[in-house]
């Protein structure tokens, strides 16, 4: 299916270089996601520091202003080092001090309700930023309005370091949702900013690059979208780590007020971090009662997502499952009914744990993050702990709906993302590469059980001799630092099985679905289970056997006869054999033959004697009846008198009777009918011809030749016009027209018209030739005589400057050297035209083409003047009318 990509932008690439003194590093670190803000409506906002690993410190809440506890939104911007730069929560913007940020950092224009919001770096100006964030929709369903996404843009080398706002309330784009998300382009430099419109599936991914932020968005058109009505704005969406694929949960009409309208539902997209298109959907789960959190594991395998469906629910998803599909059966439930009053947004923290806001709407704050340890892992083995299990709070602060929103990619700015098979065949090549790279990067591949074949790009093949679980280790080393990826690698054994058969001579064995009774190795290829080429080899030995005696006798008596067998064991298993043969010994039999004409001395005489074994002798006679021979012969013949069957009797040389029959055919003359159709009268009639067959019979032609209508046309008397008239030129037939086969003229003219207008020059002699269908065919000379106006002057009425080279200038023709002195064309409202001359008349190309300033007239009727010097030297004015035709 070809995907909807509308708009593709390119932009060039630069270095991203941050501000050393506003706390940041030259490049990214993975420390930019280090410090979070969050809060609720009851309770204290809290701070984490993951600075020093897992589990993250709490940060001293005393300073923070208590306006940032608020709901959902929080953006955060933390230096290379993981120290503060700013955070906001939609409606106002703090400095590292928790102080109103310069510029006036109250009221931006967003709402801490509104579902995310994201702070991103500009690439290539150390120390400013962009705040994306967007207006939100207002609780009261009645008061419920469009939104507008929005941004502000921060330099940090404002206020002694402390950071200024220099743009704020700037509009992106309207009609949006509560979605905004960010992940890094290909080329390891630049931003993209990904937002969702409300009531559409459409995708606008925003460039942001050393220019500032993109004029125009790529626009994708994917998934199910959304109505468009109240709740259906809010729902997190997230980009995976590697930035390959999008995760979006859309919340349903109703999930805060009202009756449940159940039309929630989830979906992952691809994502294409070149071009920013949102292509190939799978629709996840839908009519679900409501859709908000989610996120990816680190490793891109998994996506979760918080739903109620109809309960509060973290869902599993297997990205690496294989098929849309097969994804969507690897549905795993990995908590449920969790907290009383349901999860909220997910956040993949920089220790690789996935964190979950647990909301009381209408109740005592929660005191605890719920957190997935293992998000890698598959089911129950990623290690869900929530409540008291989970990432317990001071009790002071509280937890609301929503945590901080990083870029994808903030936890491993440089990282090679490593894809490729999970398993692969000892002895079999493997294909891994890196994902999301557009840059050119030179990489550094380990494969410690295994060699490389060869290199490409961003891919390599790698083949392993040791089964087991083994590994490739891709390197990516620039000016800032180096970046590792582990892939692990199950590689199967490819299975040889060797099986040894005896046989005793005479016996056999099945191998391979086949009998087998010789000795011999025989080998047959097939895939085991694991999908790996195996061998099975069986040898077939074959025993000695042990003596065997051969006995033989005879007997007179039938019953006595027979082979007979007695079988002894011999010591390797196969048998020895004592095999006597008893032969009967039938009496002598004499067969004596001879032949009789007469039927009563005819059959078979037996006569018995003793032999010399003392068995009986029989003599046999047989007499066989000689019949009389019969011979047929078959003969044809042209003559009915003479065909019949004839019957002679004669006398073999037996003195049998022999008889003869001879069967005569009767073979008739054959007669064929030939019919045709004439114009001619004189070709009209019958007529025969006679013939002989290869038998001698005669064969008669019959021809019948009908005379068909012949065609006539007139097409009058000569004509008489006036030079510049038009008339008519009419061919008159005998036969209806839907009996034509063809109608030319000369000159050519409306092909397969019977009547022709026609405006000759000079006079002309107009030919037809007309065809009928049944074959006849007919043609006719007409001349229509033209005289010159003054007898020396001819000015057509008409022309068409429609490029066909017919009539495509309006002029003047004259006789000998007659000369145009001047021509002058008038619109009907009286605007000149037209104004030339000093032209021969009768020139080709000469005149008026119909155009105005360069552009082509319309239609019409236009007045014309113009001088002639005659050949005589006289000159004349004229003046007339000329229609202007398409």
């Amino acid at each position: 299916m070809k995907r909807p990509l509308f708009l593709a932008l390119v932009f060039p690439l630069f270095l991203l270089c941050l501000h050393p003194a506003a706390g940041q590093s030259q490049c990214p670190t993975g420390k930019e996601g280090n410090i979070w803000y969050f809060g609720a409506y009851f309770g204290d906002p809290a701070g984490l520091d993951f600075g020093a690993g897992s589990p993250p410190a709490f940060l001293d809440d005393s300073a923070i202003p208590p306006s940032i506890g608020g709901y959902e939104a929080y953006a955060i911007a933390n230096g290379g080092d993981g120290s503060l730069l700013f955070y906001s929560n939609g409606l106002d913007v703090w400095n590292r001090n928790h102080e109103p940020m310069q510029g006036n950092g109250f009221g931006i224009g967003g709402h801490s309700s509104a579902t995310q919001m994201v702070a991103l770096p500009q690439p290539g100006h150390p120390g400013t930023y962009y705040l994306f964030y967007p207006e939100t929709r207002d609780l009261n369903p009645q008061l419920d309005t469009v939104a507008d996404m929005l941004y502000a843009v921060v330099d940090m080398q404002l206020d002694g370091g402390l950071g200024g706002i220099v743009q704020k309330k700037v509009f992106l784009h309207g009609k949006t949702t509560e979605k905004v998300a960010a992940a890094r382009h290909c080329n390891g430099e630049d931003w993209w900013v990904l937002t969702h419109e409300l009531g559409s599936n459409r995708f606008f991914a925003w460039l942001l690059d050393s220019s500032g932020i993109a004029a125009s968005p790529v626009v994708s058109e994917a998934g199910a979208g959304n109505s468009g009505l109240r709740a259906t704005k809010g729902g997190q969406m997230k980009i995976s780590p590697d930035g390959q694929r999008v995760a979006m949960a859309e919340t349903g009409e109703a999930t805060f007020w009202g009756v449940a309208t159940y039309d929630a539902h989830t979906e992952v997209f691809r994502f294409d971090n070149a071009t920013g298109e949102v292509y190939d959907p799978v629709l996840m789960r839908d009519s679900l009662r409501s859709a908000y959190g989610a996120e990816f594991s680190p490793d891109n395998g998994k996506v979760y997502f918080e739903v109620w469906d109809p309960d509060d629910r973290i869902i599993q998803y297997d990205l690496k499952a294989g098929s849309a599909d097969a994804i969507i059966q690897s549905r795993t439930v990995v908590a449920e009914n969790n907290v009383t009053n349901g999860a909220g947004g997910m956040l993949l923290g920089p220790d690789g744990k996935i964190y979950i806001a647990n909301v009381n709407y209408f109740g005592t704050p929660q005191k605890s993050l719920d957190a997935i340890h293992r998000p890698n892992e598959k089911g129950a083995a990623c290690d869900y702990r929530g409540g008291a299990d989970g990432l317990l709070l001071p009790d002071n602060v509280g937890v609301g709906l929503g945590l901080p929103d990083f870029p994808a990619s903030y936890f491993a700015p440089l990282k090679p993302w490593l894809e490729g098979p999970g398993q692969v065949c000892a002895g079999a090549e493997g294909h891994f590469y890196v994902t999301g790279n557009c840059a050119a990067v030179d990489y550094l591949w380990e494969v410690p059980g295994g060699g490389i074949v060869r290199e490409e790009g961003d891919s390599v093949w790698v083949e392993f001799g040791v089964p087991g679980v083994q590994e490739v280790v891709v390197h990516r080393t620039t000016a800032c630092a180096t970046w590792s990826d582990t892939l692990a690698v199950i590689v199967e054994e490819s299975l040889i099985n060797t099986d040894t058969l005896y046989i005793c001579p005479g016996d056999s064995v099945e191998v391979s679905g086949e009998w087998v009774g010789q000795p011999g190795t025989f080998t047959q290829g097939f895939t085991s289970v694991n999908g790996c080429d195996s061998t099975s080899t069986t040898v077939v030995v074959l025993l000695p056997g042990n003596d065997t005696a051969l006995v033989a006798s005879t007997t007179c008596d039938p019953a006595g006869a027979g082979t007979f067998v007695q079988s002894f064991p011999g010591q390797n298993g196969c048998d020895s054999t004592v095999v006597t043969t008893v032969t009967f010994s039938p009496a002598d039999t004499f067969e004596v033959f001879s032949a009789t004409c007469d039927p009563t001395a005819a059959g078979v005489f037996t006569s018995h004697f003793n032999n010399q074994s003392g068995c009986d002798s029989v003599v046999v006679e047989t007499v066989d009846l000689l019949p009389g021979d019969s011979v047929f012969i078959y003969s044809s013949t042209c003559a009915a008198a003479a065909a019949g069957i004839f019957t002679d009797h004669l006398t073999n040389q037996w003195g049998c009777d022999s008889v003869v029959v001879e069967t005569v055919d009767f073979l008739p003359g054959d007669s064929t009918f030939i019919y045709s159709t004439t114009c001619d009268p004189e070709l009209a009639g019958a007529g025969f011809s006679v013939f002989n067959t290869p038998s001698g019979c005669d064969s008669v032609v019959v021809r019948v030749t009908t005379l068909a209508t012949p065609l006539t046309v007139d097409l009058g008397e000569d004509l008489y016009i006036m030079a510049g008239d038009t008339t008519t030129v009419e061919a008159i037939v005998n036969l209806p027209p839907d009996s034509l086969a063809s109608v030319v003229w000369s000159p050519s003219g409306c092909p397969a018209c019977l009547v022709q207008a026609v405006s000759p020059p000079v006079t002309t002699a107009y030919f037809v030739d007309i065809t009928a269908l049944n074959g006849c065919s007919a043609e006719d000379e007409v001349t229509v005589f033209v005289e010159a106006v003054g007898g020396q002057v001819y000015v057509p009425n008409s022309f068409s400057p429609n490029g066909d080279g017919i009539n495509d200038f309006f002029t003047i023709y004259g006789k000998g050297d007659a000369q145009v002195h001047w021509l002058r064309i008038f619109s009907r409202w009286g605007e000149k035209v037209y104004e030339g001359g000093n032209f021969a008349a009768n020139g080709r190309g000469q005149g008026w083409d119909g155009r105005h300033r360069g552009q082509l007239m319309e239609p019409g009727v236009f007045v014309w003047l113009a001088e002639i010097v005659l050949a005589d030297g006289d000159r004349r004015v004229l003046e007339g009318e000329v229609v202007l035709l398409r």
